[in-house]
């Protein structure tokens, strides 16, 4: 992940996260716990509406591709869905075991 807006200076940072197709969670990434809303070989979509959390939370959305590693979340508030609060896009690798 990298943070910055358009134009700006951009740094890298890393993030920890976790889609759990089992269970039809992900986590993470800062966003807290959200459903995983669906999923096929090439595409997992998760999200959360406001409608789902207390008042004046954000609305997630996210796409993550299994294949090639690429996520990208986008954070919209609840007062103004249309704005985006927060925009990442993440290049996913699969975690080593812990032994």
């Amino acid at each position: 992940m990298f943070s910055g807006t358009d134009g700006s200076i951009r740094s890298r940072i890393t993030t920890l996260g976790l889609i759990d197709l089992e269970n039809k969670r992900a986590g993470g990434f800062g966003i807290g716990k959200v459903p995983v809303l669906s999923a096929s070989a090439t595409e997992v979509r998760f999200g959360s509406s406001a409608l789902e959390e207390e008042a004046g939370s954000h609305r997630i959305e996210g796409q993550f591709d299994p294949i090639g590693g690429g996520m990208e979340i986008v954070v919209r508030s609840a007062k103004r869905p249309s704005e985006i609060s927060l925009r990442m896009e993440l290049s996913c690798q699969t975690a080593q075991p812990i032994s």
